[in-house]
């Protein structure tokens, strides 16, 4: 999970918790404080995302796979797919961050709040769940987690 502060440019704009997130005795917790440029993946992600609709300031990665894919369809959530065939080797830098600027590229009138990465070769497939706030995007990922378990 990843915050940005308004106006954010850079890294160090964003806070998140070192580390993942666990569950211990059937709660989530964190080892550490939240902290500013300790996420450099999801924050990049964040900031993408930001350039594309200002309005969006967190984002939550969660797992990807089929059964969460029908969830977010049933929910109608606003979803952007980035494909292992958008991962191509000539793309520099962080390669998914690279396809998703792509994609907002491709589309600019686009609304979204889950981005979509199926993965590829050496690439876990992993869901981007973006809102306005921390709470906002927790609220919305608990809802894909109450729905997913349905």
């Amino acid at each position: 999970i990843v915050m940005a502060i308004q106006n954010a440019e850079t890294e160090d704009d964003v806070a998140a918790f070192p580390g993942r997130i666990i569950k211990v005795h059937s709660q989530a917790k964190h080892i550490l404080p939240a902290e500013f440029g300790v996420s450099r993946h999801t924050a990049r992600m964040l900031l993408t995302a930001i350039h594309h609709n200002p309005e969006l300031r967190a984002a939550i990665n969660i797992k990807y796979d089929k059964k969460i894919r029908d969830t977010l369809s049933n929910m109608k959530l606003n979803i952007i797919d980035i494909s292992s065939n958008k991962h191509k080797v000539n793309l520099k830098g962080d390669i998914v961050v690279t396809a998703f600027k792509i994609s907002l590229a491709a589309n600019p009138d686009l609304l979204f709040n889950v981005v979509v990465d199926t993965g590829g070769e050496g690439l876990e497939p992993i869901t981007y769940v973006f809102g306005k706030n921390a709470i906002e995007t927790a609220e919305i990922v608990l809802n894909i987690a109450n729905n997913y378990t349905k």
